[in-house]
């Protein structure tokens, strides 16, 4: 159907339609599929790590995507009988499933990008001196920043971790990963500190944690990763 005649059928046909929402409509239905397009793209070319948790993150957004798009095209499929069978009902509801679908697909888009970018700024952390990261971890709470400082190896480091660990209004994942970076450096003074916390502290999901990583520890002795200073 040519512009002009979809126009008079809109006009014939439907009160509720007007020729600046067809355009709205057709302007929503591009901006969905570009959004779907860096959804998928993300997914073939992800910015981060793609361990367990990325596989989550993915059949997460593959479902919601799924439920997008099927109405999507049952919304084209809708106005396609609705211009054939001059129906107004049929063409205003499928338009109305490509809005809703296409503002979907620009949200999880939006989703992505954040993302990205946010593996983009952590990407920098390893260059961070462990004075840059400690801010991180008091400002934005970032466990990232914590695995950075562990990576570090040094007594600085180190310190830091214990800083975290011991504070008990801090963050408690924040807090586990800090016990689990202190856990990989093989120093018999660390294992007696990490001992100290899980009976000092008054956080029973950091207890318990602390409680079944000094198990494995004591049963199975991992190769050495890395020598730290003695605290």
């Amino acid at each position: 159907m040519q512009n002009a005649d979809l126009t008079d059928f809109i006009a014939n046909n439907s009160p509720l339609v007007s020729p600046r929402f067809v355009y709205l409509n057709r302007f929503f239905l591009f901006v969905g599929i570009f959004a779907l397009g860096y959804s998928l793209y993300d997914l073939l070319s992800p910015g981060h790590f793609t361990g367990d948790m990325y596989g989550l993150e993915v059949t997460v957004r593959l479902f919601i995507m799924f439920l997008a798009v099927f109405p999507m095209i049952l919304g084209g499929l809708l106005k396609m009988l609705g211009k054939r069978k001059s129906s107004a009902k049929f063409w205003f509801t499928g338009a109305i499933l490509i809005l809703i679908s296409s503002i979907c697909l620009v949200i999880i888009s939006i989703d992505v990008g954040r993302s990205r970018h946010l593996d983009h700024v952590r990407s920098t952390y390893p260059g961070m001196t462990v004075t840059e990261l400690m801010r991180l971890v008091r400002n934005k709470k970032d466990q990232f920043a914590v695995d950075a400082i562990g990576e570090k190896g040094s007594q600085e480091a180190v310190e830091a971790l214990k800083q975290i660990l011991c504070n008990e209004d801090e963050n408690t994942v924040l807090r586990i990963c800090a016990a689990d970076r202190l856990s990989q450096y093989e120093n018999p003074a660390l294992k007696t500190f990490l001992e100290s916390i899980r009976h000092k502290t008054r956080n029973v999901f950091l207890k318990r944690h602390l409680k079944d990583l000094l198990e494995y520890k004591n049963k199975f002795q991992d190769t050495p990763r890395r020598d730290a200073s003695s605290p």
